[in-house]
């Protein structure tokens, strides 16, 4: 498996939100993101799912997605 440089190894980081586009052009939104991080084959964080009120954690490996962005306001 093909490992990746990331910027956000070092440290978890919190967002606002989270998007990630996936390899067929699908995208997903993530609010109120914690804890994400990469080990540099995975992305890993924790978001509160709004149509199921619950808290969850998620892992999406890196070769799978064609890209993330995170996005904190303020």
């Amino acid at each position: 498996m093909t490992q990746y440089a990331d910027p956000f190894k070092p440290k978890k980081q919190n967002a606002d939100s989270l998007v990630i586009w996936h390899r067929n052009g699908d995208t997903g939104l993530f609010k109120k993101v914690t804890d994400f991080h990469s080990d540099g084959t995975t992305i890993k964080f924790k978001y509160h799912g709004k149509s199921t009120n619950t808290d969850r954690e998620a892992t999406f490996f890196l070769e799978a997605i064609s890209g993330y962005a995170l996005s904190t306001e303020g």
